[in-house]
């Protein structure tokens, strides 16, 4: 069976943290007894909770005072969704000082956080890691490339933390007069012929890591060996078949399920809706996602979510992801009818995203989310 950690662990720790309405709402839900549990045989009777369950529980009010009630918060966040997500304890809670560790962030390095402070978590996660590090950060945030290269400059940069897509714009603009020399980068895939670029044409060693915003980072890079390494020191991984949600054997694909093991959110078989596999005792990658949902520059847009906007707005849409010509990615979306400087702006408002183009295709009658760019550039 395919999975990562210490089982034994998952077990003390449920029974120490049996008292947490998360835990407590784990077994309510999977309609069993705590003290069914006693390997993992048993444990795969508690019902993997899903994102779109979080959602369902977050629009009913019942899921973040349950959060709140169990220990200690410092920040809350949103995610498309909606999904309220918490942060506990600094530092520990999101872990991501461990990738920028393994990634070279270190004491002295300036570093350019690209990723968003308001709102959602990402900016805040990357910026307390490179404090963790002994790392200075600019808090760029969301900016087009030329304010991205204007603050590499102005601060003499030697690190970036962002997307890909974002970085390669910002060297375009640099055109090779900057000093950066590394660089974390999430949300997109990075190839190995990415590396290969950013290192041979700019001279940047570039890493990557995977993590979701309720439970932190789940797995990164390191130097010299394939694939992530996986944080089993707070989490137990499984990789879990999507159709009927048995145990995947090592080496098969399945969709990532975690147990966080932490004293604020202590989620018990959360189902990222991530596909990956189990190679060498690592996690190989993220290959796509069980459902129509996709990622864009950072941002889920989970099909029910779409759908729902397509109601409210009274129309069928056709929501399509590719690839430009110089690798980033875009989307564009055709609806059956309607405004659509008017659909444009409730777009944005639901999922944070403007869209370059909308069409009207009064043959849409259906609604869908269609993912066409290259398998290599999923993420």
């Amino acid at each position: 069976m395919a999975f990562l950690g210490d089982f034994e662990r998952v077990l003390e720790f449920i029974k120490e943290n049996s008292a947490h309405p998360l835990i407590q709402d784990a077994f309510v839900r999977s309609e069993i007894s705590p003290s069914l549990i006693k390997d993992y045989e048993t444990f795969q009777f508690i019902t993997p909770l899903t994102k779109q369950k979080l959602s369902e529980m977050h629009s009913a009010g019942t899921l973040l005072p349950l959060i709140l009630a169990g220990g200690y918060v410092s920040k809350i966040f949103t995610s498309p969704g909606p999904v309220y997500n918490v942060k506990g304890e600094r530092y520990e809670h999101y872990r991501f000082y461990k990738a920028l560790e393994a990634a070279g962030f270190m004491e002295g390095d300036i570093a350019v956080n690209a990723f968003s402070y308001h709102g959602s978590p990402a900016g805040d996660m990357a910026d307390e890691a490179c404090e963790k590090c002994g790392c200075a950060v600019y808090p760029l945030g969301p900016a087009d490339s030329e304010k991205g290269a204007e603050a590499i400059l102005l601060i003499n940069a030697n690190a970036f933390i962002g997307t890909k897509t974002f970085l390669f714009k910002c060297l375009e603009k640099l055109g090779g007069s900057s000093r950066l020399e590394k660089a974390f980068l999430m949300a997109e895939k990075l190839t190995e012929d990415d590396k290969l670029t950013l290192f041979s044409d700019y001279g940047i060693k570039a890493y990557q890591a995977y993590g979701t915003a309720e439970a932190g980072l789940i797995a990164y890079e390191t130097a010299g060996e394939r694939g992530m390494k996986a944080d089993t020191d707070t989490l137990f991984i499984e990789i879990l078949d999507p159709v009927d949600g048995k145990p995947a054997a090592e080496g098969e694909t399945g969709e990532v399920v975690i147990t966080f093991m932490s004293g604020t959110t202590p989620f018990v078989r959360l189902a990222t809706g991530d596909l990956s596999f189990i190679e060498n005792g690592r996690l190989a990658g993220v290959f796509g996602r069980t459902d129509s949902s996709v990622k864009f520059k950072g941002v889920f847009i989970h099909f029910w979510v779409f759908e729902k906007f397509c109601e409210e707005q009274r129309i069928s849409g056709r929501l399509e992801i590719y690839n430009l010509s110089d690798g980033s990615d875009t989307m564009s979306l055709a609806v059956s009818s309607g405004d659509t400087d008017m659909i444009g702006a409730a777009f944005y408002n639901a999922f944070g995203l403007r869209l370059p183009e909308i069409k009207v295709d009064d043959t849409i009658s259906v609604s869908s989310i269609n993912d066409i760019r290259k398998q290599l550039n999923r993420r």
